[in-house]
């Protein structure tokens, strides 16, 4: 949802008085809404149903569905379940889309059918689609870093304590079902480190299921440093988070959405990722962001598969803090002066990898 706003944004510059709807899969809305509503520039979202479309009477209750939109123009996003003859029934104008994965006969449904400037794979970076989706819409496209900031923010937050110089947004955390996190540990000793002469405020990020980490690292680092410049700010809502990010002079944390909101607000980021794909990568749009990447050593790239020969855990557990081998490679030391530099350089140049 952050980075393909980039694409809505250009949407709303080009067609400053449309109605820009979002459809999403009745599984998602409320997520997408309650996103959308704070820090996009859609106007409303819309469910649908297409991944169970199966019979006649469902593709004829989602046909009335898009239909009743009334719209002009339909974007496709990549591996769209959505069949693409249905907006071509619907008599919807202009009908773009990349059809990656589907069947090819369906182009023909498309009047515009994106053209990328490289081969598409699962490192492809979505700068690209994006490029693509844009210049099939007749937009001008330079670079994605030019259209920053691309989630709309009302305020950034005010400073809370006027002693600290400098203030960092750390993110710990991301998806428990993918383990894609610096070990906890780690995290502890650059907070510690950052805090405690009270020069940074440390604000770290999260979803209300994340607060356990963040509660933890700090309890520990007041108990060290009874003063320091630390907070949970945890279970926000999507714009607090965005302007927590917005008045950071720098974020620092796992491959998430956090990360990516730090990147479309225009925030310097030390990105730490490891079991991932490299299609997210920061330091790809805009090279004052530093990347740590495991990943050229990561067992499920070099096998393909989700399944790691390492015995690596796949998933996040709180109580074994285990961490994949791609991540703990990455030192706390190369960390700790990536983000040295970024808070006394701007911009940081560059990027590093472990």
């Amino acid at each position: 949802m952050v980075v393909r706003n980039l694409l809505i944004k250009l949407i709303r510059r080009n067609h400053p008085k449309a109605r820009i709807a979002l459809l999403a899969e009745e599984k998602y809305i409320d997520a997408a809404r309650a996103f959308h509503q704070q820090v996009s520039w859609v106007d409303e979202c819309v469910s649908i149903e297409t991944e169970r479309v199966q019979s006649a009477s469902q593709r004829v209750r989602l046909q009335r569905v898009l239909e009743d939109q009334e719209l002009d123009t339909i974007i496709l996003s990549p591996g769209s379940s959505l069949p693409y003859q249905i907006p071509f029934l619907c008599g919807i104008p202009r009908r773009v889309g990349l059809g990656l994965g589907r069947d090819p006969d369906q182009l023909r449904f498309l009047s515009h059918v994106v053209q990328l400037s490289q081969e598409y794979h699962e490192d492809t970076h979505w700068s690209i689609l994006i490029q693509g989706y844009a210049e099939a819409l007749g937009y001008e496209f330079k670079a994605a870093s030019d259209y920053v900031p691309f989630l709309r923010v009302e305020k950034p937050v005010d400073r809370p304590l006027a002693v600290a110089s400098k203030r960092v947004a750390v993110h710990v955390g991301g998806n428990p079902e993918w383990n894609r996190r610096w070990p906890l540990r780690r995290f502890l000793r650059l907070c510690r480190s950052l805090a405690s002469d009270g020069q940074v405020c440390v604000s770290l990020l999260g979803s209300r299921s994340e607060s356990y980490e963040n509660q933890l690292i700090v309890a520990q680092v007041k108990r060290d440093f009874a003063h320091a410049a630390i907070r949970d700010v945890s279970g926000g809502s999507y714009s607090d988070t965005a302007e927590e990010i917005s008045a950071a002079d720098l974020f620092v944390g796992n491959d998430s959405g956090p990360m990516n909101m730090a990147l479309a607000l225009g925030t310097p980021i030390v990105a730490i990722r490891g079991a991932d794909a490299e299609n997210f990568r920061p330091d790809a749009v805009d090279g004052k962001h530093i990347v740590f990447s495991g990943w050229a050593n990561c067992s499920r790239r070099r096998s393909g598969s989700n399944d790691c020969e390492l015995g690596c855990p796949i998933a996040y557990d709180r109580d074994t803090q285990e961490y994949p081998k791609c991540m703990e490679t990455i030192s706390f030391k190369s960390v700790r002066q990536a983000v040295a530099q970024q808070l006394t350089t701007a911009p940081a140049l560059g990027s590093a990898t472990s």
